[in-house]
């Protein structure tokens, strides 16, 4: 290989590594979570791995989470936060970090 093949390689290997690194654990690390009010023992539904995604400690099972749904019906859901956050950035960094490492070893040698 010659520099430059060498230097566009290792660009490649950093930016897949950061994107993997960023990413981070989109699953629980077991199938099955105890409720936090009634202590069963329930596995992971969409909305409980979302929740876990967020960082909520306390996970409740469909049954108690509607009955605390039904003491609380004025809670409003907001659309603004779907979950497709973080693209914005992912392209940003892939696009600046070739040019980036380019300069970087331009500028020592």
């Amino acid at each position: 290989m010659q520099g430059n093949e060498l230097y566009f390689f290792l660009g490649v290997v950093v930016v897949v590594w950061l994107f993997f690194f960023l990413k981070g654990n989109k699953r629980p690390p077991t199938n099955y979570f105890i409720c936090a009010r009634c202590n069963k023992t329930e596995q992971y539904s969409a909305r409980t791995t979302e929740a876990w995604r967020r960082g909520f400690s306390k996970l409740y099972c469909q049954v108690c989470h509607k009955q605390w749904l039904n003491k609380n019906p004025e809670r409003k859901h907001d659309k603004s936060d779907s979950g497709q956050g973080g693209c914005l950035g992912v392209l940003v960094v892939l696009l600046l970090m070739p040019p980036t490492i380019f300069g970087a070893i331009w500028y020592v040698f």
